[in-house]
């Protein structure tokens, strides 16, 4: 994967947890996931079509997710409440919005997220992604990139796997 698109979208969530929830983050590297038991049970999730195409997911503990949320709102927000997955998705697109300004020239198109909550939450984001692990004084979740470019060529235009 093209090392800028993992730095633009840690670099989005640091600017938009900064300046929406005045709430520092830490990305550490990213890795590979790993498949197995998840501990996330809010995944929102978002794709995005163009010059850059693929799936965007944030993952988070329902703790984290709920704590997050009320920064951002100012209420608080408990798990069977529809504000929360409105919020998480909130939090996803701008997140997505800043990291596609970061991105430069590159024509890109965001789906509406969408975000599931429940123990039982299925994966949802594509196999063989990109994590990177986030921390604050709220808990941690993670970003998770399957991202792929499109390039022009002068016969065509082709994929190129990120």
């Amino acid at each position: 994967m093209d090392e800028h698109f993992l730095t633009s979208f840690a670099a989005s969530v640091e600017h938009v947890c900064s300046a929406m929830l005045q709430l520092p983050v830490h990305c550490d590297l990213p890795a590979l996931r790993i498949h197995g038991a998840s501990a996330y049970e809010v995944i929102g999730t978002i794709e995005l079509r163009g010059e850059v195409s693929g799936v965007v997911a944030i993952k988070l503990p329902r703790a984290t997710a709920e704590r997050l949320v009320t920064l951002f709102t100012g209420k608080v927000h408990g798990g069977g409440d529809p504000d929360l997955v409105d919020a998480v998705g909130e939090l996803l697109e701008m997140i997505a919005g800043d990291a596609k300004r970061g991105l430069g020239a590159r024509t890109m198109f965001l789906s509406q997220p969408w975000v599931e909550v429940g123990a039982d939450t299925e994966e949802v984001a594509t196999p063989s992604g990109i994590v990177v692990p986030c921390h604050t004084d709220c808990g941690s979740f993670q970003i998770e990139l399957r991202l792929e470019e499109t390039v022009h060529a002068s016969a065509g235009a082709s994929r190129r796997s990120a």
